[in-house]
């Protein structure tokens, strides 16, 4: 069979888990981290590297890990690589025949095609790395936009993590790989003090990314912030936000400034500020770089990931956020937070004028029309 495989849609029911244990959980904060720490485990993998993808753009950090890939199934591992056929539009063709000559087990999620537009709308959003026994997640994809050396690089945060959440990970990648529901990995609850599992998100699944965010927004009784690079929230979690901030929590959104590679989402974001701002929920614009981070905090429980706040993530893509409870854990993400709001600008007042309203009720309507299409 040819390896560059096409991987046909499939709605599948994503395994949900339960609660499980994480060690050694690293936070790597933007690509200049993250990059040299994936290409180092790379380079001393033994077993296997699975990865899942959103972003794949060919340039100067997709040659390194292709060159790495290459010498790792030289070495004889298991290497499988997954990545979503419009998201990965700009790997070049000469990046793909690398990894096809060197017999690298490599699929393409849902290639866009003329005959099935809509169909073409469902994407594999997650960002998900498996080299032997340690995992990566977070916002990153294969692409120059998150390194140190492009002209205005995108504020990233990724995790690394060993342990029993692992298997989670391993078990998420071979549903959408082998097109079937994986075997589900037996674990304990964990007694420690940190607790962690997946967070999986596709239409209509039992362990919902949106539930498991409105679940811990509910219980936070000191602090909501919430970091994310688009901002179109469905109508729950605008009226849960409120309803904290009301209630006395320190609610606070941060969104993107004025770096913004989607400028459009931009003001559709600020179209749903107005309200919330009434109600007390400060919202802060990140100044330095365009800010593509997603990472959720409500006092001790935190999330962080593929997905944003908004209802294409929630409800059409494939998803996946590692939660973590954890007062160690948390800490960590609080000072990073703490450091990303210092470096942004208060929004003190949001306002809706009349063009505003037409975007939004317009934008409304066309994502209403195309779940009902989703939900057929």
């Amino acid at each position: 069979m040819h390896p560059d495989k096409l991987l046909a849609l499939r709605h599948l029911n994503t395994p949900s888990f339960d609660w499980s244990s994480a060690t050694d959980l690293e936070l790597l904060i933007d690509g200049a981290t993250f990059y040299p720490h994936l290409l180092a485990h790379l380079a001393t993998a033994t077993r296997r590297i699975w990865i899942e993808l959103y972003l794949v753009d060919s340039g100067n950090i997709c040659t390194q890990i292709i060159t790495a890939l290459i010498a790792a199934r030289e070495r004889g591992l298991d290497i499988r690589l997954l990545i979503d056929g419009f998201g990965a539009q700009g790997m070049n063709s000469a990046d793909r025949r690398r990894l096809i000559q060197a017999d690298i087990h490599f699929r393409i999620y849902n290639p866009p095609h003329w005959r099935h537009p809509l169909r073409s709308l469902l994407r594999d959003h997650r960002k998900i790395l498996i080299i032997d026994d340690l995992a990566y997640t977070g916002g990153a994809g294969i692409s120059d936009d998150f390194a140190q050396s492009a002209p205005a690089p995108w504020r990233e945060t990724m995790v690394a993590m060993q342990g029993a959440i692992v298997a989670q990970w391993c078990c998420l990648f071979d549903s959408v790989w082998q097109g079937r529901q994986s075997s589900l990995p037996t674990t304990n609850t964990p007694t420690g003090a940190l607790r962690a599992r997946v967070s999986a998100s596709q239409a209509d699944l039992p362990l919902h990314l949106q539930a498991s965010l409105l679940r811990a927004m509910a219980h936070a009784r000191q602090r909501i912030w919430l970091a994310t690079p688009y901002f179109l929230p469905p109508r729950r979690l605008r009226k849960a936000l409120r309803q904290a901030a009301q209630r006395g929590v320190d609610v606070r959104l941060l969104i993107p400034g004025q770096h913004n590679d989607h400028p459009l989402i931009g003001l559709l974001s600020h179209s749903f500020l107005a309200r919330l701002t009434a109600h007390g929920v400060k919202t802060y614009q990140y100044r330095p770089r365009f800010l593509h981070t997603k990472v959720y905090l409500c006092d001790r429980w935190c999330s962080l990931g593929s997905s944003n706040m908004d209802r294409w993530g929630m409800f059409w893509n494939l998803e996946a956020n590692l939660e973590v409870e954890s007062e160690e854990f948390s800490d960590r993400i609080l000072a990073m937070l703490t450091a990303d709001f210092a470096a942004s600008e208060l929004l003190l007042a949001a306002t809706r004028n009349h063009w505003h309203r037409l975007l939004q009720r317009g934008t409304h309507q066309i994502i209403s029309l195309l779940e009902r299409w989703r939900r057929r």
